[in-house]
């Protein structure tokens, strides 16, 4: 399998014709505020390319990393179905939680070999409360 893209975005989805529909793409550093306790939240999409040949589930997990190359939290993890008659597969992820600001990196993990990362920069806003 290939990886053809690996990125954040504020809302995704798969169209009936098999195409993705993104929004916010590009999404690498999240303003989160002190009274929310830096609540962020966005969707983390991969999709990758397939040979006719594999067929069957692939895993598929993302893992936060901080500056420090500690994991935090679990894995969030996902199955793919890999058909014969598709030429590619994707995952459409949620990614919430409270993080402090600062530096991460979102990892992709694929059949639990790592294949990609993501930056992901958290800064804080103006408490308005």
């Amino acid at each position: 399998m290939e990886l053809q893209a690996y990125f954040l975005c504020t809302a995704a989805r798969v169209t009936s014709g098999g195409l993705l529909d993104i929004r916010g793409a590009g999404l690498s550093i999240v303003r989160a505020a002190p009274h929310n306790k830096y609540s962020i939240e966005c969707i983390i999409v991969c999709r990758f390319f397939k040979e006719p040949t594999e067929i069957g589930e692939k895993s598929v997990a993302f893992k936060l990393i901080d500056a420090d190359g500690k994991q935090i939290g679990k894995a969030r993890k996902h199955i793919m179905h890999l058909n014969p008659d598709i030429a590619g597969a994707e995952v459409i992820a949620n990614f919430s939680g409270n993080f402090p600001p600062g530096e991460y990196s979102i990892e992709l993990f694929l059949d639990n070999k790592r294949v990609a990362a993501h930056p992901l920069r958290v800064v804080q806003t103006q408490d308005t409360n």
